[in-house]
Formats: structure tokens, sequence, C-alpha cells
């Protein structure tokens, strides 16, 4: 747990980073994403920009198809119950 105080101001990290699992990565054709704790509903990829590329309704034990994508560094975020928030980078190859 990480927290920076600066003016009254708290950032906490959540310690929900780490209950998702994305693989492989880098990755060519299918991700993969398992959770060890909290049930995963959405997935949404976005790039450097900050462009949404795909927003997926996730299920347990799918896989995402990314074939389709531009080879290079994304950004993943996954939303499970509560909403817990998990954000990652990929990389497409």
């Amino acid at each position: 747990d990480v927290t920076i105080a600066q003016n009254d101001v708290t950032i906490s990290q959540s310690e929900n980073q780490e209950l998702y699992t994305i693989y492989p990565n880098p990755v060519a054709d299918y991700l993969y994403i398992s959770s060890t704790k909290d049930k995963i509903d959405q997935v949404y990829i976005f790039d450097l920009s900050g462009k949404l590329i795909l927003n997926k309704e996730f299920k347990e034990r799918d896989a995402i198809d990314i074939r389709g994508l531009e080879k290079g560094l994304y950004i993943i975020y996954l939303i499970g119950k509560g909403p817990h928030l998990s954000t990652k980078k990929i990389i497409i190859n």
C-alpha cells in the first residue's frame, strides 16, 4: 500500500493492483486474464494517446482477441465488483 500526502491530499494505491494476472505479455494473438479474488466485469484497452481501442464485457476464462490491433504499447483497465480497478501495460507484438 503506497500513500503520498501533501497539503492534506492523500493518494492511495489500491491493493487490487496484484489481484489480476494478464498473460502472455507481450502478446500476439489472444490475451488471457485471471483473477485471484474478484470477478472481472469489464475490460478496456486504450492506446497511449488515450483513445479507447477495445471495450469488452468479460466472462470468466474468456480470451481477448487482439489480432486486429497494431503492434505497440497499450494500457488495459480491468473493472471488477465494488468497483475495483486495476491498470496494467501490455505490449502487442
